[in-house]
This record gives structure tokens, C-alpha cells and sequence, in this order.
């Protein structure tokens, strides 16, 4: 199961919401190692959104293209 996060680790909002990314990061690798969703291993995607709305749309379409099933940010189209 795929799953994208559009991150914030770079721009004007980094050094509020890096610690944000990164957790959505670290919880997808810990779903993983107790063993999934219903045992379904998860893999994290992300892309460098910087919390602005014309980098999520681009996101989206990425993350749709490869096949994810859901998706978790910052920021919403």
C-alpha cells in the first residue's frame, strides 16, 4: 500500500512543519514494522510541496500516477 506525504522541509514554513514531515515519515516506517495495515506493509512516498498549494497539485498528480491509496500534508488543493 502506497501512501504520499506532501512535505514541508524546505521554504517559509521548514521550521515550523519539518518535525510534522518527518513524523508522518517515521509513522509509515513504524506501521510497517508491526507489520503493516492489516498486513499490508506500507510504503511511504513524499514530495517537496513547501506547504504551497500549486506544488500540492503537482503532488497529487505524482502520487496518483504511482498508485497511492492516500494521501497526508500540510496543505490542500
Amino acid at each position: 500500500m502506497r501512501i504520499g506525504v506532501r512535505a514541508a522541509f524546505l521554504g517559509l514554513l521548514a521550521t515550523m512543519t519539518v518535525g510534522l514531515s518527518t513524523g508522518m515519515l517515521d509513522y509509515g516506517k513504524y506501521v510497517t514494522d508491526q507489520g503493516g495495515i492489516n498486513g499490508i506493509k506500507v510504503k511511504m512516498l513524499w514530495e517537496e510541496t513547501r506547504a504551497e498549494i500549486p506544488r500540492a497539485i503537482s503532488a497529487h498528480k505524482r502520487f496518483n500516477d504511482a498508485g497511492v491509496v492516500m494521501e497526508m500534508g500540510l496543505s490542500s488543493p
